[in-house]
């Protein structure tokens, strides 16, 4: 569908600034082949929008590790006490998470210190919780974590974090990035596979919990 005169308009302004030019005259009083001209400026526009997104993403994660830092001088039981209880996580959620068994976390809250890397661990998913928060508030961000992102598999924005993703997650959040296109970049192949290598499932305390399925190679061993 061909696009209207203001819009080629918009888009050639949208190029030429992009450019360094600040002076654009209304394009429809040019004598020229439009939709050739639309076709050249679309690579520039393109290119300016990923730009944009490179950037957004650059400072989300900056800003992602400055509040991990100011977390990090929390105590551990500062941290637990804030995700359990203001951010409604369960024990076995905030453990998996973080990578660790429920029983470490058990320690923890008895006061044993954690490793310098877990610590910073249980920082990080409290400053990730606090950032998705505020750029798209989620009433309970504990269970928007555990939800399925489609009905057609089973992957949910926590096994997303398992796996790295937290920026995409808040890309996603923020209404920049679809559920489609999120997971085309988790896995471009996950509409052939019903099921991630993570499920939901209710642990020994009776609270939900995010586990790695096991494979048959896996039951073998």
């Amino acid at each position: 569908m061909s696009m209207s005169d203001e819009e080629l308009t918009n888009v050639a302004r949208q190029a030429a600034r992009a450019n360094g030019c600040t002076c654009i005259p209304d394009i429809t009083l040019l004598p020229i082949d439009i939709e050739g001209l639309a076709d050249e400026l679309s690579g520039p526009v393109r290119i300016l929008n990923e730009d944009v997104e490179s950037g957004r993403r650059e400072v989300r994660e900056w800003d992602l590790d400055e509040r991990t830092a100011a977390k990090a001088r929390a105590e551990a039981l500062v941290l637990l006490e804030e995700l359990s209880t203001d951010r409604g996580f369960s024990w076995s959620d905030i453990a998996r998470l973080c990578g660790v068994s429920v029983s470490a976390v058990r320690k923890w809250r008895s006061g044993e210190t954690p490793s310098p890397e877990r610590r910073r661990d249980l920082a990080r998913l409290a400053a990730f919780v606090d950032l998705l928060d505020e750029i798209a508030p989620i009433a309970d961000p504990a269970t928007w974590m555990l939800m399925r992102l489609v009905d057609r598999h089973t992957v949910t924005a926590a096994h997303l974090y398992l796996e790295g993703r937290s920026n995409d997650l808040l890309e996603h959040a923020q209404g920049h990035l679809g559920v489609n296109d999120l997971l085309d970049r988790w896995n471009p192949d996950w509409r052939s596979s019903t099921q991630s290598d993570w499920q939901v499932v209710v642990a020994s305390d009776g609270h939900r919990s995010i586990t790695r399925r096991r494979t048959q190679a896996m039951a073998v061993n």
